[in-house]
């Protein structure tokens, strides 16, 4: 059973866990940040929204919700240990990420896929992320959240 928390992992569980789904990465993760910097940053600065099986980060999405003047908020990673694939575990992550999202009343969540991650475009498309820039090394994509104006 795959148990879902937010901001539990401590940073070894990140940095193992990126280590982990780096080649799933399009390009590798390390080929564009160090792993163990990107693991510090987002352990610091990001809200962490991760499964686990048993003792094991099998699943992360982590996102900064800090642009508080814009209510936008930017997730930076998206992963999921390859035997997880497939199972809904993304689907959960940000399902609960967007709920966390509307209870902190931010608009929009935006992120950045590389445009030969064709699998990543399709799930983000999936679920109703809108392409809103693209270049020739990456697509920005951009969630709309519905915001009850009635409270």
């Amino acid at each position: 059973m795959v148990e879902y928390k937010i901001n539990s992992a401590t940073l070894n569980d990140l940095l193992l866990h990126l280590e982990l789904c780096n080649s799933l990465f399009i390009p590798p993760l390390n080929s564009k940040v160090d792993l163990s910097v990107y693991a510090q940053k987002i352990f610091n600065n990001a809200l962490l929204v991760e499964a686990w099986k048993q003792n094991d980060l099998i699943g992360l999405i982590a996102a900064y919700f800090n642009d508080i003047h814009n209510d936008i908020g930017f997730i930076t990673n998206v992963s999921v240990v390859q035997e997880y694939n497939n199972q809904g575990v993304a689907k959960e992550l940000l399902r609960i990420t967007k709920q966390y999202a509307t209870e902190h009343h931010f608009n929009k969540i935006k992120l950045e896929v590389h445009p030969e991650n064709e699998k990543a475009l399709r799930f983000y498309s999936n679920n109703n992320f809108k392409i809103i820039t693209k270049e020739s090394n990456s697509i920005i994509m951009e969630l709309s959240l519905k915001i009850n104006t009635n409270e």
